[in-house]
Order: C-alpha cells, then structure tokens, then sequence
C-alpha cells in the first residue's frame, strides 16, 4: 500500500484577505476595506489541507522561511494531517506573501513570492513517487520541462496519475511550451481566463477543445456558473454552480480541486468529480480566508444531499 493518496507540490504563504473593497487604489490613494482576515494560503498548501479534510493521505512539497508565518504553517499543517515531511525551510529568505482584495464576485491579488521562488521539482524525489498515488503540481514553469519530463515517466511507471493547475501569468505570454509537458498530464485544471490565454480562443467550449488534443482530462474552472470538463474521447460535460451566500471567494478554485481530485481518486464519474469540485468551490466561498470553509467528507455529502445531488456510484 502506498503511503500517500495525494502528493501536492507549489507554493504556500500567508493570504492577507482585504474584504468589500469598492475599487483598487491609484498610486498616491487610499481607499477602504470593510475587514481583513489572515489565512493559509498558496494553491499547492490550500489543495493539500482541502483533500486531507476529505479524508486522504497528503504529504505537501513546498518551501517556507524560517519566519513567523512559515513556523507557524507548519503547526497548522500537522494539525490539518497534512505531512510537512517535505517542506524545505530557508533561513535567508521569508516566507512568500499575497494579498488579496475581494469581493462577492471575485478577487485580485498582489503577491511576494519569497521563498515560494525556490521551489524547483527536482525538490520532489523520485521515491515520493513512488510512495504516492496521484501528484497535484502547481508549480510548472517551462525551465523545469526536463525534470517534468522525467516525473512523468516515473508516475507513469508506479500508475501514478498527474494533475496540473499552473496558475495565472503575470506577463500574459501564455507560453505555449506548456503544451508538449501537458500530453503527460491526467488532468489540466485552469480558470476560464487561463484556458483562454493558453489556447488562444476566445469561446470556452473552443477552449476546451482545443486543449483536449493536449491533457487526457481538461477541467475549467467558471466561477459562480460552475465548470465544464473534456476527455480524450472529446466528450464535453458541464455541471452548474451551486446557489450559496458567498463572501469571499480566495482559494475557491483550489478547494474545486481538491474535490475534483477526491472524486477522480475514488472511482467517480467526469460529471461527478465536477459536482463535487463545484460543491467544495462554493462551500468555501461562504467563509473567509482560503481553508476556512473547505468542508469535510461528512460536511460535502450533507451539503449535496440538500441540493439534491445524490453522489450513487
């Protein structure tokens, strides 16, 4: 038996979360936020604490500084079950800091990567592949393509399976080198702006098309209308979003990841790993701060029973 059902690999820092902001400040201004709150954060450490709520076996590879905020992380990682085994920890460098500005309807987000900036995937070992059954990366960048290349061959190898969330492009390039690294992918998971900038079309079904000639299952996140997913056979399937008093929206897409992966782990359908990926996404919209609304196994069964989405196998 393999020690871990999940291995995710990519940042963590601290989110520092401004809420009901009206508008961003120009330079030389100020404006106001009603309230701000710190949490967890990083797409890599956020996936890690969503899937060990759902009951699986987690181990994060990331790095930290040795600060109060990477310290502190640490403890709440053992205390979410998420091994920290493999969490380098850098004395010369702090730990990486985003703010977000949010809304009910969406985010923005300044960021200081840190220590998050020396994470390479030479840092994930060719035996911690061996000792999982599914790897999360969210830290691909096209300099690491050789390594990739050689993590897929060993996933491969130990039927491991690979999902990839690369995260927003600051210089928006959309750096189409990706695309040869993702024919090695399971399961590409972007947002509707990151699935338009990588495939170049405008329409999102076109999107979605397009870049299932690429990973075996493409999945794009939509926000408040749900999400829609392709697989190699070019079956498409939508699932909607779920009504819910939403009052921040941060680390959503990395809990419908989560739930995704949950659901793809335990034999479900593409339709249903969408239900419950949307499920997990709104649930942690009604909190604030990343984790904080990420539901349990128990917590996401009740809440689909109430909206009558019954998950039979």
């Amino acid at each position: 038996m393999k020690e871990f059902d999940v291995v995710t690999v990519g940042d963590i820092n601290p989110d520092i979360i401004f809420t009901g902001v009206k508008r961003t400040p120009g330079m030389g201004k100020e404006v106001f936020a009603r309230s701000v709150y710190i949490s967890i954060g990083g797409g890599a450490a956020n996936t890690a604490i969503g899937l060990a709520r759902l009951g699986l076996k987690v181990a994060l590879v990331s790095t930290i500084g040795k600060d109060m905020f990477g310290l502190n992380f640490l403890k709440l990682l053992e205390k979410e079950g998420v091994s920290k085994r493999y969490i380098k920890v850098q004395e010369k460098v702090n730990t990486g800091i985003t703010v977000a500005i949010t809304d009910e309807n969406d985010r923005g987000f300044i960021t200081y990567r840190g220590a998050n900036e020396l994470q390479r995937l030479e840092d994930i070992n060719d035996e911690l592949i061996k000792q999982t059954r599914h790897l999360h990366i969210t830290n691909y960048s096209p300099d690491q393509k050789q390594r990739f290349m050689e993590i897929s061959q060993i996933a491969k190898k130990y039927n491991v399976t690979i999902s990839m969330d690369v995260g927003w492009d600051e210089a928006e390039k959309w750096d189409k080198g990706i695309m040869e690294a993702l024919k090695k992918v399971d399961i590409f998971m972007p947002n509707e702006y990151e699935a338009r900038g990588y495939s170049g079309k405008d329409d999102i079904y076109e999107a979605l098309y397009y870049l299932s000639d690429y990973a075996r299952i493409n999945v794009i996140k939509l926000n408040k209308k749900g999400s829609i997913a392709c697989d190699e056979k070019k079956a498409i399937v939508h699932a909607e979003g779920f009504k819910v008093e939403s009052v921040d929206t941060t680390g959503a897409g990395d809990s419908f990841n989560a739930g995704f992966i949950y659901g793809f782990l335990n034999g479900r359908s593409m339709e249903q790993c969408l239900i419950i990926g949307n499920a997990c996404g709104a649930l942690s919209t009604t909190s604030f701060g990343g984790p904080a609304g990420f539901p349990n196994e128990k917590q996401l069964m009740e809440f689909l029973h109430r909206n009558k989405k019954l998950m039979g196998r």
